[in-house]
C-alpha cells in the first residue's frame, strides 16, 4: 500500500522488505499483554501471538513515542493493535478504525508505509467476546504477506482469497440476524442478491460455530467505525463499516471489505452482492 492511499493491494517491494526484514517492533498498548480464552480453553496474548507467527524475527517492544524518534524509523516495520482516527472533509471516507496493523515508518494512518491491516472490533476482543479471531488476524496477515505474488487476491479496497468463488459455493455463510439491515431481514431478500448456501443465525449460533470449528460454515464478522469530527468542523456519524468473511473451521480469511467500500450501517443486498462479484 502506498502511504495515506486507501487500497488494499499489497505493495510488493515493502513486502518483500518486511519478509526479509530480520526485526519487528512491536508497539506497546495496554492490550498486548492481556489474557484471553478461546472456546476450546486456550489462553493466549497479543505478544505471544507475534512471537509464534513471526519465529525468525527479533521482536523488539518499544513505546510509540520511542519508536517515532528512532533516527532510521523509515526502515523499520512496527506491528500493532490501533485506533485510528481518520480525519477529512467527506464524511463518506472518515471513522475511527480499529485494527491490527503492520506499518514501515511512522506510526499513524498518515506519513506512513502501510503494508496490510485488518479491521477488527476490539471493543468486543477486550471484553473477551471470541477473541479466536484475533488469532485468525494474525495468521491470516502473515499468510497473506507470504502469499503477496498472487495478483489475483488483491484489489482497491478489498481482499479475496484466490479459491472464494468454490468456497462460497460449498460453505454455508452464517449471517447474524442482529448484524442484518431492519429493511433485509429476511431469507428471501438475502437469496436475491446471495445465491450461494447461507443461514440466518442468533449469536449463540454465530459463536457456536466458531468455538466449534465448524466444517463447511462461513462466518460474517461485522467491524463498526466508530463516530469522529471531521475536519471541517462536523461529525462523521460512524456507519462505514468492514466486513471479514472467514471460515468456521479454521479462521482461514476469505474476503474482507473495508469500509470504503460503501458497507453502510447494517448488512444488505448490496453488500452481498459485493461477497460474490
Amino acid at each position: 500500500m502506498s502511504s495515506g492511499t486507501a487500497k488494499a493491494q499489497i505493495d510488493k517491494k515493502l513486502c518483500k522488505a518486511f519478509l526479509e526484514a530480520s526485526e519487528l517492533y512491536l508497539i506497546n498498548t495496554p492490550f498486548n499483554s492481556v489474557k484471553l480464552t478461546t472456546g476450546n480453553g486456550r489462553t493466549f496474548t497479543f505478544e505471544q501471538l507475534v512471537q509464534e507467527n513471526w519465529p525468525s524475527k527479533k521482536i523488539i517492544q518499544i513505546d510509540e513515542q520511542d519508536f517515532n524518534k528512532l533516527k532510521n524509523r523509515n526502515q523499520k516495520f512496527h506491528i500493532t493493535i490501533t485506533n485510528w482516527i481518520v480525519t477529512t472533509t467527506d464524511p463518506n471516507y472518515a471513522g475511527a478504525l480499529t485494527g491490527l496493523a503492520i506499518q514501515r515508518g511512522k506510526t499513524g494512518y498518515y506519513q506512513t508505509d502501510h503494508l496490510f491491516w485488518l479491521l477488527l472490533p476490539l471493543d468486543e476482543l477486550k471484553k473477551g467476546v471470541v477473541p479466536e479471531r484475533l488469532i485468525y488476524a494474525v495468521e491470516n496477515i502473515r499468510k497473506i504477506l507470504e502469499s503477496s505474488d498472487d495478483n489475483s487476491i488483491f484489489g482497491n479496497g478489498f481482499y479475496k482469497s484466490a479459491d472464494y468463488k468454490q468456497i462460497l459455493k460449498s460453505d454455508t455463510l452464517y449471517v447474524k440476524e442482529s448484524h442484518l439491515s431492519y429493511y433485509f431481514n429476511s431469507p428471501e431478500l438475502v437469496k436475491k442478491n446471495y445465491p450461494y448456501p447461507f443461514k440466518i443465525v442468533n449469536d449463540e449460533q454465530w459463536l457456536k460455530a466458531i468455538v466449534e470449528s465448524k466444517p463447511n460454515v462461513l462466518f460474517v464478522d461485522y467491524v463498526r467505525s466508530g463516530n469522529i469530527p471531521l475536519s471541517n468542523g462536523g461529525w462523521a456519524v460512524g456507519d462505514r463499516n468492514a466486513i471479514n468473511i472467514y471460515q468456521a473451521k479454521n479462521g482461514r480469511l476469505i474476503i474482507s471489505l473495508y469500509p470504503w467500500k460503501g458497507i453502510d450501517r447494517k448488512l444488505e443486498g448490496s453488500v452481498f452482492k459485493k461477497f460474490v462479484k
